[in-house]
């Protein structure tokens, strides 16, 4: 393990299919702010005058209630292990997001502008693509995380990471963010 970077198998294919399913079950509960959607779509389209990062995909926002919490249960409980943090759950939704031919993600860290944020957690859902590299950095690594199915990652939020250009295919995934009002114990926030 790289310091503040853990990963795991956690699911099956069959249950990461279920996962890319819930974008059809629940298309119509949004709590993405809609300034970020492009008009009449799913897709999440950001970028600067200066094109120094771009993102692009579509994302779904998929609630936390009783026919999806199987999957948080599985994926906080792990994480929590792993950690030694402990976390509420009170959060309404995680995205599920979907990547295109041409979709990317450049490099960014996540605590900006939201300083509460300090966990990332992911659910790698399917690998019939190219391209779509999911690349983190830290001070002495570049770190490839696996496009094994099901492969469950989790970093915190100030590392510096991408996903690079969809050459072929699609990519699924989930992000659940961590944010500080989560935290049980506000004493231990990292690995370290």
């Amino acid at each position: 393990m790289i310091k503040n970077i853990l990963q795991a198998k956690l699911f099956t294919e069959h249950e990461c299919k279920t996962i890319i399913e819930y974008s059809k079950l629940y298309n119509n509960f949004i709590v993405t702010p809609l300034s970020s959607l492009r008009e009449n779509s799913r897709n999440v389209y950001f970028s600067t005058e200066n094109k120094t990062w771009t993102k692009s995909y579509n994302v779904w926002d998929i609630p936390v209630h009783s026919n999806t919490s199987w999957m948080y249960n599985r994926i906080y409980d792990w994480f929590s292990k792993e950690s030694g943090l402990n976390l509420t759950r009170q959060i309404d939704a995680h995205k599920l997001h979907q990547y295109r031919i041409g979709d990317k993600f450049d490099k960014h860290t996540d605590n900006i502008g939201m300083p509460d944020r300090i966990w990332n957690l992911g659910i790698q859902l399917n690998n019939q693509y190219k391209g779509g590299d999911y690349i983190v950095y830290t001070e002495s690594n570049t770190v490839f995380l696996s496009k094994e199915i099901g492969n469950v990652v989790a970093y915190t939020s100030d590392v510096v990471h991408e996903m690079t250009e969809i050459t072929e295919g699609e990519r699924w995934s989930m992000v659940i963010k961590v944010h500080d009002w989560e935290l049980i114990s506000k004493t231990k926030k990292t690995l370290m």
